[in-house]
C-alpha cells in the first residue's frame, strides 16, 4: 500500500510530450473510426504527478475519440 505523500510525489513533466504519448498509444482507436489527432500545444514544463495527469489525459483523449463521429479531426 502506498502512502499519501507516495502518490502525490510530483516532478518537472513537459506537458507536449505527455501529449504526444498519450496519442501515439491511442492513435489505433482513431484509425479506427477514421479519425485524425492532432497535437497542437506547446512545450511546457510543470510540477505534477505524472502518472494522475496521464491519467486524465488519456481518459480526454478516450472520450474524445469515443464521442466524436467518424472522419473527424481531434485537436489536442
Amino acid at each position: 500500500m502506498h502512502s499519501r505523500s507516495e502518490e502525490l510525489t510530483k516532478e518537472p513533466v513537459d506537458l507536449y510530450e505527455l501529449l504526444e504519448y498519450c496519442i501515439d498509444l491511442l492513435q489505433f482507436k482513431a484509425k479506427e473510426k477514421r479519425q485524425q489527432i492532432f497535437l497542437a500545444a506547446e512545450h511546457l514544463t510543470i510540477q505534477i504527478n505524472r502518472g494522475k495527469i496521464w491519467r486524465v489525459m488519456s481518459n480526454l483523449i478516450t472520450n474524445a475519440i469515443k464521442f466524436s463521429p467518424e472522419g473527424a479531426r481531434i485537436r489536442c
